[in-house]
């Protein structure tokens, strides 16, 4: 069976779901490109303070190189480049807390809808705060284990007069409960309600985890979801399934990873992008409804619609 066939296998059973910022890229800003979104509305505000600001790890991975860009458009002198330093840190979370929060019904939503196809009920232990699972995938047990962002909130005018407030007064915003933003995972994260109804039902998972656009925090030297990896290293331990390991550009060295953590050899990676495997889910699922007996199988498998969708849109 290769590897694509697992998908469409992992899809048919109750599965495990793992999803990271690979699922919501393209709806969501990813935390690299958060910092030059973030300098602009700084930049737009127009009041700055007199003297520089320190600002604290977090913030400055949330800003990431656009502290130093030399893009000569936006920073064509010296002087923007030390209005960059006017930036709180308070300021700069309570924007990637509104940037990480959707707005609208996007037309990458198929990123999502196509966990209903997934056999009901399955388990979404997503890791993107954004709230889409919630949003368009029906019958599932959707849990957030770094927390969730409410729209509502986020996206309403009250919530810019806190970023104008942040951004005059440095003030800090406030953090919902259970938010954990970019950074190592704090002590104790693994004891909250997500990992405790996914502790309870990874007993009842038939044969796979799927873990699609996440790497565990994987920030070049270390792993910032220490906890989450521990989490899964015992459950997988105790439970053993087989684990699915989709992203476009990291599959494989995540799932090297993951054997080594897990001692585990049944993980398989598969080099894909999910817009494009999304796409080919749904419309594999179309022709099978369409045209059961459908002699030309060829035209019904999986790598076959997901070639042709990439070769299209690529």
């Amino acid at each position: 069976m290769d590897n694509f066939k697992l998908i469409t296998d992992a899809f048919r059973k109750h599965s495990f779901y793992i999803l990271g910022a690979g699922v919501s890229a393209g709806i969501i800003p990813m935390t690299h490109q958060q910092g030059e979104l973030i300098v602009n509305r700084h930049l737009e505000f127009g009041i700055f303070s007199a003297n520089p600001i320190g600002i604290d790890p977090q913030a400055t991975r949330i800003l990431g190189l656009s502290r130093f860009t030399d893009d000569p458009i936006r920073l064509d002198d010296q002087m923007n480049k030390a209005l960059i330093d006017r930036l709180s840190s308070g300021a700069i979370r309570a924007i990637s807390m509104q940037l990480m929060t959707p707005d609208k019904i996007n037309k990458l939503s198929h990123k999502y809808v196509v966990f209903n196809k997934a056999r009901k009920p399955s388990i979404i232990f997503n890791y993107n705060p954004d709230g889409l699972a919630s949003r368009y995938c029906k019958r599932h047990y959707i849990l957030y284990p770094h927390g969730i962002l409410n729209d509502k909130i986020f996206r309403s005018k009250e919530w810019d007069r806190i970023i104008d407030y942040c951004l005059f007064y440095h003030l800090e915003p406030p953090v919902p409960p259970g938010l954990i933003l970019i950074g190592r995972e704090p002590i104790g994260t693994t004891k909250n309600y997500a990992f405790s109804l996914a502790k309870k039902h990874f007993k009842y998972i038939e044969d796979y985890v799927v873990i699609v656009g996440y790497s565990f925090g994987f920030n070049g030297l270390d792993v910032d979801d220490w906890e989450s990896l521990d989490f899964f290293k015992r459950n997988l331990c105790k439970y053993r399934r087989k684990i699915l390991v989709i992203d476009r550009d990291n599959s494989r060295f995540i799932a090297d990873m993951l054997s080594y953590e897990f001692m585990q050899n049944d993980i398989f990676a598969i080099a894909a992008d999910w817009d494009y495997l999304s796409r080919a889910i749904l419309f594999a699922d179309c022709i099978t409804t369409i045209y059961p007996h459908i002699k030309e199988k060829h035209k019904i498998d999986l790598s076959y619609i997901y070639n042709s969708i990439a070769d299209k849109l690529a």
